[in-house]
């Protein structure tokens, strides 16, 4: 860990200031060698760095960790073990993000039948992937099975959660977004139109959960022939104001 933290020291590097990224850069790099004796703890890093890349939307970065710690995590704990389903889950979501929508379904898959074998339907972590299914199958077109997985995640987490957890929210844009590939626009835009008024009121607008609600509004309200520009001229500002100027939302 205090290796991690050595280009800080002037003599390491140029210019006054370090970033996140550049730590993390250097992490990355060092992970692989520095923990080789602990196999578990360098598979649990390399998740850890694999998250953090993929949430500033590095995602051939994040792969690359998180391949490592599935393997890792698997020979250490095994295929099945919580811990490794839940890298499997995030290398699933970045496959996704790339595109890759063949080999993440099969890994999403893989974690779905063991989570409701082992957890059962109502847990959180089964809903999670079924939701991150659900957003793949429907992105390959699948919108049917998309919708009847989603639904399923919505009212569980209605009845279990309430109607303004933060999960059920999700649920209720992913269900809105699926129904929207339907061109079912009428019912995606009541759905997204209530999931963004909670949102707003609980967290405001320079929430990243409310940016992404109101990207997502701002499409079905074009897709309705609603002069959305203004809306749209304004959560670009937003975006990059909040996120900046090279995050893949913006």
């Amino acid at each position: 860990m205090t290796g991690i933290f050595k280009v800080s020291d002037p003599g390491e590097r140029v210019g006054s200031a370090v970033t996140a990224l550049a730590v993390l850069d250097k992490a990355s790099k060092d992970i692989t060698s520095g923990l080789s004796k602990d196999p578990e703890l360098q598979g649990q890093m390399m998740y850890v760095m694999g998250v953090a890349y993929l949430n500033l939307g590095l995602y051939s970065r994040a792969q690359s960790l998180l391949e490592g710690s599935v393997n890792l995590e698997s020979a250490a704990l095994g295929r099945e073990h919580p811990e490794t389903l839940l890298v499997m889950q995030q290398l699933g979501w970045t496959l996704f993000q790339e595109g890759h929508f063949a080999d993440a379904e099969r890994l999403q898959r893989r974690v779905y039948d063991a989570r409701r074998r082992v957890l059962g339907p109502d847990d959180d972590k089964t809903l999670s992937i079924t939701s991150d299914l659900a957003n793949n199958l429907d992105a390959q077109g699948n919108h049917a099975e998309a919708e009847k997985l989603e639904r399923e995640v919505f009212n569980r987490r209605t009845r279990t959660l309430g109607p303004e957890d933060a999960g059920t929210l999700s649920s209720m844009d992913t269900l809105a977004v699926i129904l929207l590939g339907e061109n079912r626009l009428a019912e995606a835009d009541a759905l997204e139109s209530q999931a963004l008024a909670i949102q707003r009121r609980l967290h405001g607008d320079e929430n990243l959960n409310t940016i992404h609600y109101m990207m997502n509004e701002d499409a079905i309200q074009g897709l309705m022939g609603r002069d959305n520009e203004q809306s749209l001229r304004q959560l670009l500002g937003l975006q990059r104001r909040i996120l900046g100027p090279d995050q893949p939302e913006t």
